[in-house]
Parts: structure tokens; C-alpha cells; sequence
């Protein structure tokens, strides 16, 4: 959060710890999610052989689009994970050319 700082300059303040916890929750939730999945999808199949007729259809209708939708989650929890690691590395490259340009020769 940018903060007046002397003459009315922002000072903005990133704390990288955040930024690599955050990734690393992002990468655990898609895995953990993607487990989740896998494991009902297989609990699923041992009985789906057993299922006929409209029984079958209406399943695998409901199956079809719930995995479009867990795709699709799974589709934006990785964007947000490849945001919050381009943000971190945008920041440590601009905390490094202020240090760099601030510290005398």
C-alpha cells in the first residue's frame, strides 16, 4: 500500500514472504484439489459399470459438466498463481534497481 513518504512521494512496500507463501499456497491448493478429483473420479468409476440406460446418460451429463467446471476452477487457481509469481518477481526486480541506483559507489 503506497504511503506519503517526506516530500509527498508513495512508498510502496512489498513483503516478499507474502508473495512466496501465497504461491505456495496457490501451488497446494491446485494439487490438493486435482487429488481430490482423481480419487472421486476413480471412487466413481468402480461402481459406474453397474449404472445403464438413462441412469448412465444422466450421470455422465452431470459428469461432463462438473469436470468442465473443475476445469476450469482449476484454469483460473493456476492463473492466479502465475500472477501473484509474476508480481513477486516484478517487485524483487524493482526492489533490487532501487537498491542498486539508491547505494552509493
Amino acid at each position: 500500500m503506497p504511503r506519503k513518504h517526506g516530500g509527498g512521494m508513495g512508498l510502496i512496500e512489498a513483503d516478499f514472504r507474502t508473495f512466496e507463501e501465497s504461491e505456495r499456497c496457490f501451488r497446494q491448493a491446485l494439487h490438493s484439489m486435482e487429488e481430490i478429483l482423481t480419487r472421486l473420479e476413480h471412487q466413481l468409476s468402480v461402481h459406474l459399470d453397474e449404472w445403464e440406460g438413462d441412469d448412465r446418460r444422466a450421470y455422465q451429463a452431470a459428469a461432463d459438466s462438473w469436470h468442465r467446471a473443475a476445469r476450469e476452477i482449476s484454469r483460473k487457481i493456476d492463473h492466479l498463481h502465475v500472477r501473484i509469481q509474476v508480481a513477486h518477481r516484478n517487485f524483487r526486480a524493482a526492489h533490487a534497481a532501487n537498491q542498486q541506483m539508491w547505494t552509493p559507489l
